[in-house]
């Protein structure tokens, strides 16, 4: 078990992921969400990143990520964001970045504020053996909380109930604590039972993610590359584009994987290597199966 000092107090959080360090602000796509991207940045705390925070793992079960700050900022209180509400919903369909962006918030207020906390749900809820929403008490102490996929929870009564009370603890709380909450649905129609939470969830910005078009699709593929400092030509994108699954976790994702592969063959991102690179993965999984 991980233990995390906070406020003075240890808190036992069991740990096994960590933040993509790739998930940044600046190699998000904003497209038509620049005003959602810009809530968000100004949300949380800190600024810019300057250098990253030491990542606390464990062997247990998926749960909470804290991350201390690493930086020569870290005595000095987290700058708020300019929304008077200390909370903000984030909600989108799959595939339009609410992870990455929380991933984003996160490495931010890692820079600058003692210490951040992201939960995805969707994995607590899977380990719901394992694992209990007690996991949230004192949370709010912390200057940053992100819990993603509140969706995953929907219709659980003592997970509503201790994302209820961990929101009303945020908001009376004297410590400038902050907190995003993503979902895939707006408050009202992810089938939460709760009444009270969906208002709780509406009290601050409730920002919307649209979904990219073909062209942003495209632009968005070549922007993860070169940030991966990989040249990614416009026909290589759409090709991968018609011919993958239509989901930006999954293009991403493949993206990664020719990467390493035409790192490893020495050979630049062409149609031709591409195809070869699907052939040889259908046989893989052929033979896997």
């Amino acid at each position: 078990m991980s233990l995390a000092v906070v406020s003075g107090q240890a808190m036992q959080l069991p740990l096994s992921i960590g933040l993509r360090d790739d998930c940044r602000f600046d190699n998000y796509f904003i497209a038509d969400n620049r005003e959602a991207v810009a809530a968000l940045q100004q949300h949380a705390p800190g600024r810019m990143p300057q250098c990253g925070g030491r990542l606390l793992t464990a062997s247990l079960p998926p749960a909470t990520l804290v991350l201390p700050c690493t930086s020569q900022d870290a005595q000095e209180p987290p700058s708020a964001g300019t929304g008077s509400d200390p909370a903000i919903y984030l909600w989108g369909s799959a595939g339009t970045g609410k992870t990455h962006l929380l991933h984003a918030a996160c490495h931010q207020a890692s820079n600058h504020a003692t210490a951040v906390a992201y939960l995805p749900l969707a994995q607590a809820s899977m380990q719901a053996d394992q694992l209990d929403p007690a996991m949230l008490e004192g949370l709010e102490h912390l200057a940053l909380i992100c819990i993603d996929d509140i969706q995953a929870i929907a219709g659980q009564p003592q997970w509503e109930a201790a994302l209820f009370h961990l929101y009303n603890r945020i908001h009376s709380s004297s410590t400038g604590a902050r907190c995003i909450i993503a979902g895939n649905s707006s408050p009202h129609g992810m089938g939460l039972h709760m009444p009270d939470l969906i208002s709780r969830l509406c009290w601050g910005q409730v920002l919307h993610l649209n979904v990219l078009d073909d062209e942003a699709v495209i632009a968005a593929l070549q922007l993860r590359a070169r940030h991966r400092g990989l040249e990614l030509p416009e026909e290589v994108a759409r090709f991968l584009w018609r011919h993958y699954p239509r989901d930006m976790t999954s293009l991403f994702a493949l993206l990664e994987r020719l990467d390493r592969d035409s790192l490893a063959a020495q050979r630049k991102l062409t149609i031709p290597f591409v195809k070869t690179f699907m052939q040889t993965d259908r046989q893989a999984l052929t033979q896997g199966a």
